[in-house]
């Protein structure tokens, strides 16, 4: 039920997190939706089955290291 709920979410989000996902370190045969799923079940999902809810304050949509932007001001 966990997938289920956050699934539909994440997947209306799915160009941004593939760009936020993007450098997160991953078994070979992850792609970033994977990781932002399985990132998400435990951490953003509320409740007690069966009443669970998208806690939407503690959704993670970017994960790993990126290069800091050079000549920034």
């Amino acid at each position: 039920m966990r997938t289920a709920l956050i699934s539909p979410f994440l997947t209306t989000l799915k160009e941004y997190i593939r760009i936020g996902f993007k450098h997160t370190p991953k078994p070979q045969d992850w792609d970033f939706y994977s990781v932002a799923t399985s990132v998400n079940k435990p951490g953003a999902i509320k409740g007690k089955y069966p009443k669970l809810k998208i806690n939407y304050k503690k959704i993670i949509l970017s994960m790993g290291a990126v290069a800091a932007p050079k000549n920034a001001k």
